[in-house]
Parts: C-alpha cells; structure tokens; sequence
C-alpha cells in the first residue's frame, strides 16, 4: 500500500523542477504497482518497464526507465542499493506519515540505516508487530536520507548449552581449562559436582572445538538460541548440508528468515537435494554470512560485492540464476493476486527449461495447468520478458508427472 501523504507532498517540493513529467510519473507508479508493503522492489529497468508501461513497449525502453530512476535517486526519491548481487530499490519516506493498517515483511533486505515496520493478523487472534509504533509521527522529509537508527540494536542470545555429553567419542584433554572463572561458577551452581563430570565437559568443550564451521554458519545465519542447544544433540551435521539447505532456502524467496528455515529442517534430519550440494548454486547466500561462515567457493575470482547484476548473469543462461530469477517474478506476482490463488497455483510450480523465448514450465496436475493458462498466463509472459530482457516470450505448462 502506498504512501499518499508522500504522493501528496510530493507535487508542491521543491525538488519536482528538477525532474521531467515522466520521471514524475514513474516514481507514481512505483508506488502503486511495483513497491511491496515496505516499499521496496527489484533495480531491473526492464521489469519496471513491463509493470508500469505494459502497452509502451516501443517507446519507453528500460534504458530510459534507468535514466529515470537515476534522477530520482538524485534527489533523493528512492534510494539505489545493491546486497549480494541483487539491485534493490527503497522509496525514501515510506514510513513518514504512512496511514496504512498492516504491513506484511519484505522478501528483500532493507538498505542501511533503514527499519522496516511489520504488524501482522495471526490465526489464532492477535497480531504480530515489530518496530510499529511512531511510524506516522513526522510528516515526510523529501529529499534526505534515513538517519542512523535511534533505537538500540538487540543483540543476540549468548550461545548456552546445557548438554554435558558428547555427541561423539573424542579423547579427553587432561590439561587445563582455559576459563577459570566459569569453572569456579559452575562449581558454585553444582557443589556436588564429580570427576567424571568434569571430564565430560571437557569431552564437550573438544566437540565444540571439532565442528567450529557449523556453530559459525548458525550463528552468522540468524539461528535461535535453542536451536544451538538442539544441534549439539544432533550429531552428523556437517558445513556442507548448512550451506546447501540455506542456499535452498534462500532462493525459495518466501521466508522471511532462511536461517532459522535452514536449522529447522536440519535438525529435524532433513537434507537439500544433491543438487543443492554444487558449489556454485551456493553464491545466492549473502556475502557477509558466507564470510562470518568461513565459506570460501573454489574458483571464485571475484567478491559477490563486485558482481554484475542478476539479469547480466542470466544472460549467461546458467541454470540456479534462471530459477532464482523466476521465482522472483512469482514474488512479484503474489503482490498482486489472492493469497489464496498463489498458494494454490503458483507456490508449486518450477521452472523446467528455457530455450531462448520459450519456457517450459511444471505443475502439479492438469486442473492448475488449466487455470494458468487461462488466468496467469499473459502476465508471467510479461513480468518474465522485463526479467530476462527478452520480448514475446512464450511459456507452456506441462504436469510434473508427465515430465
């Protein structure tokens, strides 16, 4: 939903002379068509193109649509950004004097200095809020950027595991703890406290020490604090399923914290698909947990901050940036249909090939694959083309088990 105390300020500012009518108009649409709810959007001129211009294919191309953003990011309308190879677009002000009810979470991470603001209905009553209150208490400041946040960051939960046991055989280390003073306050907690459980700790204090790569990627991913208790009795994680199934989950595009995605389903002993377990399908987890992680992919020549875009790549026709492309059209679709329709109709289906301008696409039966081609068919078709930079692109729905 959009800010139309923005959209009505914005007319009488000072900034508007400098920008043309149809820089004007863009940034209009961009809040009514293309922002989600906390007013962010994929940086691809072409899929903007598609979305606010359907019927101006010939005479509003995406590079004037980039000229356009670019005067806007001048003045400060919007805010350009780039996170882990994906170009992202803030409109500035969103929060100003925002009159809007409910605001769902963003499939795409915010720019510095930015707070998104979430309230939510649950199903069983009530509502879930973060960072909501106060956000209609100043009226929009156009043309200046967020200021650093007031708030204090909440840090996180300390790593504590209760567990004294060893979730292998390792031979204990008779020398000396290290940490004196937490020996001295455990044994304050448990006077009773026996040899053997002494060397039980140290037996644990070396299995911690024996997998240090999958503490560091849970920690960096965002994982709860007892989901650490639960991994130090679950022996045979290994860094490998960590980065396949958070790369899985990361390219869903749906969750709002893969991390936590990502230690659930490898506690409960479920692992990502061989395919997965490339390293190269690895490279759409952001940059800065690949490195609290310690991941470093072999052969890559090049940081993710260094990379070109995501529909340069594509161009490249290589298989994981084709389906994580896809499933952002599907996210972009999903803003602008029935929850209920996109959960029982777009949420399944996968993207099988993609030969030049034709697209084969999978459902699950031959209901679905008849309400897509009758009810979607035409605007995947367009929000693909913007994506791909491709025209008239063609798509055909097959039933999965026919494949």
């Amino acid at each position: 939903m959009a800010n139309y105390t923005l959209l009505t300020s914005i007319p009488s500012h000072p900034s508007s002379i400098k920008l043309d009518i149809l820089t004007r108009h863009l940034f209009y649409l961009l809040n009514l068509r293309c922002a989600d709810n906390q007013g962010r959007l994929l940086d691809i001129p072409g899929l903007i193109a598609r979305t606010c211009f359907p019927f101006e294919d010939d005479t509003i191309t995406p590079a004037i649509i980039n000229k356009c953003l670019q005067s806007l990011n001048r003045t400060k309308w919007i805010i350009r950004y780039e996170i882990a190879g994906i170009k992202l677009i803030q409109i500035n002000c969103w929060w100003e004097g925002n009159t809007q009810a409910f605001a769902m979470p963003s499939n795409y991470p915010p720019p510095n200095n930015w707070i998104d603001r979430i309230r939510t209905q649950q199903k069983g009553g009530g509502y879930l809020m973060e960072n909501w209150n106060g956000h209609r208490s100043t009226r929009p400041e156009i043309g200046k950027l967020p200021a650093s946040p007031t708030r204090p960051v909440k840090k996180a939960s300390p790593l504590y595991v209760p567990n004294r046991y060893p979730t292998r055989a390792i031979q204990p280390d008779t020398s000396a703890r290290a940490d004196e003073s937490e020996s001295e306050s455990e044994s304050e907690l448990n006077p009773n406290r026996t040899e053997s459980a002494s060397a039980s700790e140290t037996i644990q204090s070396e299995a911690d020490a024996a997998e240090p790569a999958v503490i560091k990627i849970f920690r960096a991913a965002g994982a709860q604090a007892k989901q650490f208790i639960y991994l130090h009795k679950t022996p045979g994680i290994t860094p490998y399923d960590c980065w396949a199934t958070l790369a899985w989950a990361y390219d869903q595009g749906t969750f709002r914290k893969p991390g936590v995605i990502m230690a659930e389903n490898l506690l409960r002993g479920e692992r990502s698909s061989a395919d997965w377990y490339r390293e190269s399908r690895w490279e759409i987890i952001p940059i800065e947990i690949r490195k609290a992680g310690g991941l470093v992919i072999q052969g890559e020549e090049r940081q993710e901050d260094t990379i070109v875009d995501v529909a340069t790549r594509i161009s490249n026709k290589e298989p994981a940036n084709a389906e994580h492309l896809f499933r952002q059209a599907l996210s972009q679709m999903a803003l602008d249909m029935p929850k209920n329709n996109y959960d029982k109709y777009l949420s399944d289906i996968a993207l099988i090939s993609e030969n030049d301008d034709k697209f084969t696409i999978a459902v699950k039966d031959q209901d679905t694959c008849y309400w897509l081609d009758a009810r979607a068919k035409k605007t995947l078709s367009r929000l693909l083309s913007g994506i791909f930079n491709r025209t008239n692109i063609e798509i055909s729905f097959v039933v999965a088990e026919s494949v």
